[in-house]
């Protein structure tokens, strides 16, 4: 990581990070490389495979012009401080096995709540 920063410049560290593998071409490559390594035994494969990540991951963040920075810009409308006792946020989430096939109850409790969750009454507890 170290070695990877030194090689920009002072006004490369500075620009905003974009993502160089637009094409997905190199992820494609990526997913080859450890289609291969999960041919290992677990104990062997699990290091090459998180190193491969980070390799894919570092190698293709790179310093880049602002219009196609990967960042966000902050809503400056985004905390409404004027009524710091009103929720602006709420989470909602819903974790059920990802198996289409699992008929357990708690699974199907689970997508029952998903699918008759009113989210547009909780909309209405933000306004």
């Amino acid at each position: 990581m170290q070695d990877y920063r030194a090689s920009f410049s002072p006004a490369e560290l500075n620009s905003p990070a974009v993502w160089v593998d637009k094409s997905g071409d190199a992820k494609k490559r990526l997913d080859a490389t450890i289609a291969e390594l999960q041919k290992l035994t677990p104990r062997n494969a699990f290091f090459p495979i998180q190193d491969a990540n980070a390799a894919y991951e570092l190698t293709n963040l790179k310093p880049g012009a602002k219009e196609e920075a990967i960042a966000f810009k902050p809503d400056p409308a985004f905390p409404d401080f004027k009524d710091p006792l009103r929720p602006q946020v709420i989470l909602v989430n819903f974790w059920s096995k990802s198996d289409p096939k699992d008929r357990s109850p708690r699974t199907l409790w689970l997508r029952g709540a998903r699918e008759t969750f009113d989210f547009a009454a909780l909309a209405a507890l933000l306004r």
